[in-house]
């Protein structure tokens, strides 16, 4: 699934756009990001070649330790550049500057609450993939919705109609 994930996110990037990449602790992803991002370089003198991974990659994980169901300890590492580079590009896109997964977990949360098929332990199981997806391309339009043009009208009805 990383290399779908990261595969997906090539094909809808711009060809020279390197965006910086954070994680948890997942060794795949650093695999799929070093399998997508790089080119083949030819060996002199020889006819094979060998990939190169982007020396611009940008690439750091946020590893969080438990102990008895406990958080004991976060680290964080950088596995293509260092932290320093990170922490420069994370400030000049916006962001703190620190490696978290804050968002992305505020953002499973809330997709996991709003379709009732991947919620831990639920009435409302899907009987297939498709029906999974077409649940999060509802919640998704749902979510779209201009919040702008809230009236009385709009909260009394279904959100479906």
């Amino acid at each position: 699934m990383a290399h779908a994930v990261v595969h997906a996110l090539v094909r809808v990037l711009a060809p020279d756009c390197l965006p910086v990449f954070t994680s948890d602790g997942l060794k795949l992803y650093f695999y799929a990001l070093t399998a997508h991002f790089g080119k083949w370089i030819e060996t002199a003198g020889r006819q094979t070649r060998h990939w190169q991974v982007c020396t611009q990659l940008l690439y750091g994980q946020l590893v969080k330790h438990y102990r008895r169901r406990r958080l004991v300890r976060v680290e964080r590492r950088a596995l293509l550049g260092s932290l320093d580079q990170l922490k420069a590009a994370l400030r000049s896109s916006g962001e703190s500057g620190t490696i978290q997964t804050a968002f992305v977990e505020r953002l499973n949360l809330t997709v996991r609450q709003a379709v009732t098929a991947l919620t831990r332990r639920t009435w409302g199981i899907a009987q297939s993939s498709a029906e999974i997806m077409f649940h999060l391309e509802w919640w998704r339009a749902l979510s779209l919705r201009p919040s702008t043009h809230v009236t009385q009208r709009t909260i009394r009805r279904a959100p479906a109609l």
